[in-house]
């Protein structure tokens, strides 16, 4: 049988080695499931501690993918069996997996020690948790990146209430509501990565991590600086255009937009003034036949994660995450897209006007109150209120 997660140590020139975690679903585009998460966390866990390990590189096994997101087929299975069952009742694999993902996603923003993520082809979703984590995201040139929720009735989540709303003005929100995918140089000048590679360069940079007399944050970013300066990376991303990056001096308006009406204008004038730019007009058409229900998600996690710390968002999205398994529209929306695959999605709600703001509160509603014991309360605790105290504030 083979390992889905492929674990390995770089022995440098000095002490500290590169502890190697590789995604090994290749078919599945390196997708994770609750297995991989598992192993992954223990892994981190176990080299926390350990002196002998300097850094982390994750990476994702074949050219195609880093990683295509969660295991949703599993969710999807795992929702219709409840609904045989206790349809109100919240799977038990669904809050196993969605606690233990972001709790994963949380370790990898927290991690005492530099992990460099290599985001080659196909990031999202879930892998989009993992990379956006790392302290040294590298994107390459096939990179394809996307936050693609709203086309299955869920929402942007593995941490994106907060790095969505790190984004220049009205970028996040714009991701988030269309799910259009993006590329190296998108990536970069949003911030959502930090180096630009050749995906042939990622041994070279192997062999610079294993040559080096330390391991630490500053002389990865030299090798990895040393790598991109060469006129061959220059030249290979000089060849890319940015397609985020054409119309992102439009998108500041949409920042303090929360009417649906509004939105829905914003949409249809970028629709007008960008005809024949494809990827933005996908994204439109994503937006425009996206859930409904996960139009209104995507408003006002953003708009509460804008106060909240990094552990806090994730504390949210978990109750977010909690309600989307019992509502439906998720377990519909992958129906339509990856099950039957008829992409006629039998939405709730025909518009996002229609959704009651009731319905939407009560996704942000799932926990007791941070303040109070679970005695004090129907509610259960979050599982998740204690990611500060067991890994640190993280970095931000």
């Amino acid at each position: 049988m083979i390992d889905k997660i492929v674990i390995k140590v770089l022995n440098t020139q000095c002490y500290s080695a590169v502890g190697c975690i590789t995604l090994n679903k290749p078919k599945a585009l390196n997708a994770v499931d609750l297995e991989m998460v598992r192993t992954i966390q223990t892994q981190l866990d176990s080299w926390r501690d350990d002196d002998t390990i300097g850094a982390i590189f994750i990476d994702g096994e074949g050219d195609r993918a880093f990683c295509a997101g969660g295991d949703i087929v599993s969710m999807y299975q795992a929702m219709v069996e409840q609904q045989t069952r206790d349809p109100e009742r919240l799977p038990d694999f669904m809050a196993q997996f969605f606690e233990q993902e972001y709790r994963l996603d949380y370790t990898i923003h927290a991690y005492p020690k530099p992990i460099i993520c290599w985001g080659n082809g196909i990031t999202m979703g879930g892998g989009l948790g993992i990379f956006a984590g790392a302290s040294h995201k590298v994107v390459t040139e096939s990179a394809h990146v996307a936050m693609p929720e709203i086309t299955i009735g869920l929402f942007p989540d593995v941490g994106a209430s907060f790095f969505l709303n790190k984004m220049p003005q009205g970028v996040g929100k714009f991701l988030g509501l269309s799910a259009m995918s993006i590329n190296a140089l998108d990536c970069i000048n949003i911030g959502l990565a930090d180096t630009f590679l050749a995906h042939g360069a990622k041994q070279l940079l192997l062999d610079k991590l294993t040559g080096l007399d330390r391991i630490d944050a500053h002389s990865i970013d030299d090798a990895l600086n040393d790598l991109h300066n060469e006129g061959s990376t220059q030249a290979l991303m000089n060849n890319i255009s940015g397609n985020l990056t054409l119309i992102q001096p439009f998108l500041a308006p949409l920042a303090d937009m929360y009417n649906i009406d509004e939105i829905e204008s914003f949409f249809d004038n970028l629709h007008a003034q960008f005809p024949d730019l494809k990827p933005v007009q996908k994204a439109i058409q994503s937006f425009r036949h996206g859930s409904p229900i996960t139009t209104k998600l995507v408003l006002e996690q953003l708009k509460r994660g804008q106060s909240l710390s990094l552990a806090q968002c994730f504390q949210m999205e978990l109750s977010i995450a909690y309600q989307c398994s019992v509502t439906g529209e998720f377990q519909e929306g992958v129906r339509a897209l990856l099950i039957d695959k008829d992409n006629q999605p039998k939405w709730k709600y025909a518009h996002a006007s229609d959704v009651p703001d009731i319905f939407v509160n009560a996704h942000f509603e799932q926990f007791a109150n941070s303040n109070m014991q679970e005695s004090q309360s129907e509610k259960p605790i979050n599982p998740l209120h204690s990611l500060v105290q067991e890994f640190g504030e993280g970095r931000v």
